[in-house]
């Protein structure tokens, strides 16, 4: 009986973990390259992501061989970071509404990894997962790497009402399509 219920916590365990590393190092440099590169002109010069439910909040697509090269590096073993789902630089303001509790939804068919790495935070904001005996909490810092299945665990963020944080929002594939990038700098 005691192995059954057992396996039966370590089953759920599993389903519903929430993967978390840290690379503040990769992060700053990160950072760093998408600041110097105007990055943050042409976030600045885009609209917010209001029409998608996320006032206080704007993204754009990030199609960069140092990117995709440092990304890399922090892929864990086995896994690359997706060329079919460009990563995305996200700037979430003071006033933003954050995300509401969801799972993430299948973008691309087979199995992989959404991940969001922290590259600058001065936010209240967390992150939140739903965990067998009830809710966690993150308070994602510099480096913080979260690594989520599509469809898996129920998440959100919460509002920001002080600050803002900056985040990459990538893929990880266990399929690797087309060669390996590297470092431009």
């Amino acid at each position: 009986m005691r192995i059954l219920v057992f396996l039966i916590l370590l089953f759920f365990t599993l389903l519903t973990n929430t993967n978390v590393k840290s690379y503040p190092v990769e992060a700053q440099a990160l950072h760093a390259y998408l600041i110097e590169g105007s990055k943050q002109d042409e976030l600045r010069d885009t609209e917010s992501d209001s029409k998608l439910g996320q006032p206080g909040r704007k993204s754009i697509q990030i199609h960069d061989p140092y990117v995709y090269d440092m990304l890399g590096r922090i892929a864990p073993r086995g896994y690359w970071v997706s060329r079919e789902v460009p990563p995305e630089y996200r700037v979430y303001f003071t006033g933003s509404s954050g995300m509401a509790w969801h799972r993430d939804q299948r973008i691309l068919d087979g199995d992989y990894l959404e991940a969001v790495l922290t590259l600058h935070n001065t936010s209240d904001s967390e992150f939140e997962h739903k965990a067998l005996f009830g809710t966690r909490s993150i308070r994602p810092r510099v480096g913080t790497l979260v690594m989520v299945k599509p469809g898996g665990i129920y998440h959100r963020v919460t509002p920001v009402t002080t600050g803002s944080r900056e985040i990459l929002k990538f893929v990880l594939s266990p399929h690797h399509i087309g060669p390996p990038t590297y470092a431009a700098r």
